[in-house]
């Protein structure tokens, strides 16, 4: 990509509802990400920004968050996605390919809206019994991940399109 630059330059755009950086050479800290309160989606998948995830904890309007790469040791953003609970309106998580991503995916059952939680080749880790309730869920990758579980909890999921629990 031709495109480059520091994200720390877009914090005056406050009225910003989507950011689409993925594949490009943008650098930065991701928590300028998160003084841009209007977000609803976040899309900064194969990118040079760092930085930790948490610090998108403030943006509760986010509907989409995608920040993923082509090779898992590419891992210029890190943390935990406990926080994520929080966020009501997910619909898309996807951190697929990144080893420092970390976190509780029962947390996750909370959350009603989701169609998609893409988090292979993660660092996540819980019991898939949680994500039961999840009845919007369309597609559900956990492979190459330390969740635990019996997939006879997954059979609520009507909606399940696609499953990959491979190398778990």
């Amino acid at each position: 990509s031709s495109i480059s630059g520091n994200i720390e330059s877009l914090n005056s755009m406050t009225k910003l509802t989507a950011i689409d950086l993925g594949d490009t050479n943008i650098t930065g800290d991701i928590e300028n990400l998160g003084l841009l309160q209007q977000l609803t989606k976040i899309d900064i998948g194969k990118t040079n920004i760092t930085g930790n995830i948490e610090s998108l904890m403030n943006l509760s309007n986010l509907t989409v968050i995608r920040i993923c790469y082509l090779d898992p040791n590419d891992h210029g953003v890190t943390g935990n996605i406990d926080f994520l609970n929080q966020m009501s309106n997910l619909t898309v998580i996807d951190f697929h390919n990144n080893k420092n991503i970390s976190g509780d995916i029962t947390l996750l059952g909370s959350l009603q809206n989701l169609t998609v939680i893409n988090l292979d080749d993660t660092g996540v880790t819980g019991d898939i019994e949680n994500l039961k309730s999840l009845l919007n869920l369309t597609y559900l990758n956990l492979a190459a991940t330390k969740v635990t579980g019996n997939i006879e909890h997954l059979n609520s999921l009507l909606n399940l399109t696609y499953l990959n629990l491979a190398a778990t």
